[in-house]
C-alpha cells in the first residue's frame, strides 16, 4: 500500500465525527449537545435512516478487490477550465433593486399578487389552492403551495450566473418546528428541525441550484446521495468543473460515473462503503500512523483512495488528484465551505417570522436566499458605491417601498444633545437622497447636528431638516447643505 511520511498539517473532521444523525420527526429523542466544529469551512454530513442510505454497505463479493486496487499514484487528470464565469446579468442593472429583479422577476411578483387577490387579500398565496391535486393523484406534489416560486427561482438563479470552476454540494436546513411530513430531525446540526434542502454553491457563495427533500418515497431509495449529486450536476457535464461533497454522497461507482461526464469530484468517504480496498481493515493497515501521514491506493476504474491520519483516520475518494502530491486535503478544506458561507450571509439579517403555515418558512428562506444571491452579483460586478450586506438590504427596501411617508402619530421623545457623541450620524442612501420625491425643508424646535457638514471637532447645529430624508441639514445663505446633500 502506497505510503508517504510527509506531514500535512491541516485539520478536518474524521468520518465518524462528521456524520449527523437523521430521524423522522415523530421519533425525536432528546437533543445531544452538538460538538464544536474543527473547521468552520467544513460542513457536517447528513446520515439518513438505513433505508435512505446514499450507498449502503451492501454485502457484495469483495474477493477480487485486491486485483482492482493497486498501491500506485496517477498523474492529475483534470483539464484546463476555460469557461467565463461570474454574473450574467444586463449591464444596465446597477442598483440593488435592478439586480434583485433579475432573480425575483416581476412576473413572479405579479403571480404572487394575483394568487393573493383570489383569496380576498386575507392571506398571501403563491399557488391556487382550489386546483391542488389530491393525495394519490399522479400529479400530487407536496410542495404545490410554493412550486411556482421554486421553479422560477431555479430558472433565474441559473440564468443570472456563469458557473466557476469550483462547486460544492451539501445540505442546508430550513428551520421549522411545526407539523409537517417533510420535516427532518438532525441532532448534530445547529438547526436541528426543519426542511432539508440539497444545494450546490459556487466558490463565490452564490447558490446555483437547489432541491428540497420531501421525505421517503413509496419505493425505498437506496442511492439517494448519488441521485442528488447527479441531479445537481447535470449543468456541469463536459465542463471540467471540480465538485466537492461529504461522505454521504461519496462512492466508488459514483465517482467513476462523474469522471465519464468530465466532472472532477472529491469527497470524504465512509470506511464501510462497498467497493473500497478490502485490506484497509486488516491488522497491517491498522499499524500506528502519525498525524499528517497518509497512504493511498488507486483503482483500475479511476478513483483514488487515501487514508489520512488526523486525531482519527479520515478517508478520501477522488477522481482527478495525484495522490502523491496530497493537495486533496487542502483543496477539500478550502472548497467544501461554499454553502456554509452562503448560509452565513442568510443568517445575519434573516427574516425570522413564525407561522403555523408550513410553507411560509420556505418562502421566507428563499426570499432571503434571493437577496443574498443578489448581493453576491452586486459585489462580483464591482458596482459603485461599494455596499456591505446590511446597506444593500436597506437600499433594496428603500427602492422597493419608496420614500418614507411622514406621520404625526406616536410620542416623540425629547432630544438629548449628550447623545451626539454616543451615536453615529444617521445614514441616508444615495438612492433615497437623489430620487424624485419632494424633498422639502421643515423647521424643527431644537437644533440638531447637520449630517452633511458637522463633525465632532466642529459641531454645526441647525433647526432645519429634510422632510423625506428625516435628517437635519444646514439651510443658510453661506452654507446650503440641503442642496449639497441632494445633488
Amino acid at each position: 500500500m502506497g505510503k508517504n511520511k510527509n506531514v500535512v498539517t491541516t485539520e478536518i473532521p474524521s468520518d465518524s465525527d462528521s456524520v449527523d444523525g437523521l430521524q423522522d420527526s415523530d421519533n425525536e429523542e432528546d437533543v445531544v449537545n452538538s460538538r464544536s466544529l474543527l473547521d468552520e469551512n467544513i460542513s457536517t454530513v447528513n446520515n439518513n435512516d438505513d433505508e435512505e442510505e446514499s450507498m449502503d454497505a451492501e454485502d457484495i463479493d469483495d474477493s477480487n478487490q485486491s486485483d482492482i486496487w493497486k498501491s500506485v499514484s496517477r498523474p492529475r487528470s483534470d483539464f484546463m477550465f476555460s469557461k467565463s464565469f461570474g454574473p450574467n446579468i444586463p449591464d444596465t442593472a446597477k442598483s440593488p433593486l435592478d439586480i434583485f429583479s433579475c432573480l425575483f422577476s416581476s412576473d413572479l411578483l405579479d403571480h404572487i399578487v394575483h394568487q393573493t387577490n383570489l383569496f380576498f387579500l386575507s392571506h398571501m398565496h403563491v399557488n391556487d389552492n382550489s386546483k391542488e391535486p389530491e393525495k394519490g393523484d399522479p400529479n400530487y406534489d407536496k410542495l404545490y403551495k410554493v412550486r411556482p416560486l421554486l421553479d422560477e427561482l431555479s430558472r433565474t438563479f441559473k440564468e443570472s450566473f456563469n458557473l466557476g470552476k469550483h462547486q460544492s454540494v451539501d445540505v442546508s436546513l430550513i428551520k421549522f418546528k411545526g407539523r409537517s411530513i417533510m420535516k427532518q430531525y438532525m441532532s448534530a446540526k445547529p438547526i436541528k428541525r426543519g426542511y432539508k434542502c440539497w444545494t450546490r454553491a459556487d466558490e463565490s457563495g452564490y447558490v446555483c441550484q437547489f432541491q428540497i427533500y420531501t421525505g421517503k418515497a413509496d419505493n425505498t431509495e437506496k442511492q439517494l446521495g448519488t441521485r442528488v449529486v447527479k441531479d445537481l450536476t447535470r449543468e456541469l457535464v463536459d465542463g471540467n468543473h471540480h465538485v466537492y461533497f461529504d461522505n454521504f454522497f461519496t462512492g466508488v461507482e459514483h465517482l467513476s460515473s462523474l469522471k465519464e461526464d468530465k466532472i472532477n469530484a472529491c469527497g470524504t468517504v465512509r470506511q464501510n462503503r462497498s467497493g473500497l480496498p478490502t485490506n484497509i481493515n486488516d491488522k497491517k493497515s491498522k499499524k500506528k500512523m502519525d498525524i499528517g501521514e497518509y497512504e493511498f491506493m488507486t483503482a483500475k476504474t479511476g478513483p483514488t483512495w487515501i487514508k489520512w491520519m488526523d486525531k482519527k483516520p479520515v478517508y478520501f475518494l477522488f477522481n482527478f488528484h495525484d495522490a502523491s502530491e496530497v493537495t486533496t486535503i487542502n483543496h477539500y478544506n478550502k472548497d467544501m465551505g461554499y454553502l456554509d458561507y452562503a448560509d452565513r450571509l442568510i443568517s445575519v439579517y434573516k427574516i425570522d417570522r413564525k407561522s403555523k403555515k408550513w410553507w411560509f418558512r420556505i418562502f421566507w428562506h428563499f426570499l432571503d436566499l434571493t437577496i443574498s444571491n443578489a448581493y453576491i452579483l452586486y459585489r462580483e460586478k464591482h458596482i459603485k458605491p461599494t455596499l456591505n450586506l446590511k446597506k444593500f438590504r436597506l437600499n433594496l427596501v428603500e427602492q422597493m417601498v419608496g420614500h418614507k411617508i411622514p406621520t404625526a402619530k406616536g410620542r416623540k421623545r425629547k432630544y438629548d444633545h449628550s447623545e451626539d457623541f454616543r451615536y453615529q450620524k444617521p445614514q441616508v442612501s444615495l438612492e433615497k437622497r437623489r430620487n424624485q420625491a419632494a424633498h422639502m425643508p421643515v423647521s424643527i424646535q431644537s437644533a440638531k447636528r447637520c449630517v452633511y457638514c458637522s463633525i465632532r471637532k466642529d459641531q454645526r447645529r441647525i433647526k432645519w431638516k429634510c422632510m423625506t430624508c428625516d435628517v437635519p441639514l444646514c439651510l443658510l445663505q453661506d452654507r446650503n447643505c440641503f442642496q449639497n446633500h441632494h445633488t
